[in-house]
């Protein structure tokens, strides 16, 4: 029989193996994937290059500042409306500059770490109505007078530093161990504290009203009041200067510290709390 006729099996055609240089390819591509994947999650490192560039902007109506993504800032009362920003350049492609309605939000973009960076600015308002500062952001505030409600807000372990404000109605709240200090005077003070911040205010008022929770704490020696409400939880701590009359509640082992010689009112104390005179 011719051997040519003779049917012979088949092999199935083998699968060729990967390189070595090709499979190193697809497991670095692999890998690139999953980093950026948990970059975008974690956001960017931003290392400063020491250069540092100006930039100024000026806006009309404007009356409000919110400052974010640790910025140092100096607001102070002048005849225009101006934001005069030094920023590192790297800086730039991250920096949020936006008015929104009678507001100017100055700050870095969220989510990213800054290393060896310059962010910081002087900003100028005739009048004011409302400052904030959140993500590790510092705001001096100086020079504001008037009898129009003004609120200060603090929050992610940022600070408030106020000087010379003599105002109307003045509201602060404090949040995420942020702080405020130095010197105003104003009608009525309303002071919010929660998550072990602190306030550290001097001046003169009329009327101090206080809510503090979670461990906070207000040494306030040289805050002088003629009336003094407060609320305080959780372990709280307040220091005041009082000539009148103090009301108010106590729990959950807080402590009113108080100078001077007022007329205890309704005040309720529980959870091993307590009220004591300081004397002078």
């Amino acid at each position: 029989m011719d051997e040519d006729l003779v049917r012979r099996p088949r092999k199935s055609p083998a699968v060729p193996a990967l390189p070595f240089k090709t499979a190193s390819v697809v497991l670095v591509a692999l890998v690139a994937v999953v980093l950026a994947t948990l970059v975008a999650g974690c956001g960017a490192l931003v290392r400063g290059s020491g250069i540092i560039e100006s930039r100024q902007q000026t806006y009309e109506g404007v009356s409000a500042l919110a400052v974010s993504g640790g910025f140092t800032v100096n607001l102070i009362r002048g005849h225009t409306r101006e934001v005069s920003i030094r920023i590192d350049k790297r800086l730039k492609p991250f920096l949020r500059l936006v008015r929104d309605g009678h507001t100017v939000h100055l700050g870095l973009a969220p989510g990213n770490a800054y290393k060896g960076t310059v962010a910081r600015a002087v900003v100028t308002l005739p009048w004011l109505r409302r400052v904030s500062a959140d993500g590790h952001s510092d705001v001096t505030v100086t020079g504001f007078y008037g009898d129009t409600p003004v609120t200060f807000a603090a929050s992610g372990s940022s600070s408030l530093t106020v000087q010379g404000l003599t105002l109307g109605t003045t509201t602060v709240r404090l949040s995420g161990r942020s702080s405020i200090n130095g010197t105003l005077s104003a009608a009525t003070l309303r002071l919010r504290m929660s998550d072990g911040s602190v306030s550290m205010l001097g001046g003169g008022l009329h009327r101090l009203l206080v809510r503090a929770d979670g461990a906070s704490h207000g040494f306030m020696p040289n805050m002088l009041t003629d009336r003094l409400r407060a609320s305080l939880a959780g372990g709280s701590v307040l220091l005041a200067t009082v000539f009148e009359r103090i009301d108010g509640s106590l729990s959950d082992g807080s402590s009113l510290k108080y100078l001077g010689h007022p007329v205890i009112g309704r005040l309720s104390s529980s959870g091993a709390s307590q009220l004591t005179a300081a004397g002078w």
